[in-house]
């Protein structure tokens, strides 16, 4: 993967896999600042997931913007799931993490 729209592709293929209901959600006026790239439900749990460009983890919250970091604390806090996908390895990752629920 060298794009963050490869990262995107290989994250909504992997949710299809699992069969789970997901869409992307779009950032615009109506929005919530921070949302992230995709949303999903599976096993009754809300799931949103943020893609970004390989190569990122050296960074600051790891690429993630100071909205993105606060939209993920809401999720969890309001007991969802929040992960942060940038390759192939995270992606499998958070597949195990949900097919364990």
């Amino acid at each position: 993967m060298r794009t963050e729209n490869d990262v995107k592709s290989a994250l909504k293929e992997m949710l299809d896999q699992i069969d789970a209901f997901h869409f992307p959600a779009s950032a615009g006026a109506f929005s919530i600042g921070g949302v992230s790239d995709r949303l999903a439900c599976y096993k009754g749990h809300f799931v949103a997931i943020e893609a970004k460009k390989p190569g990122r983890r050296g960074e600051k919250n790891q690429g993630l913007s100071g909205l993105q970091v606060r939209f993920g604390n809401c999720v969890t806090k309001a007991g969802g799931l929040f992960f942060k996908v940038d390759d192939q390895e995270s992606i499998n990752a958070v597949r195990r993490e949900l097919e364990e629920l």
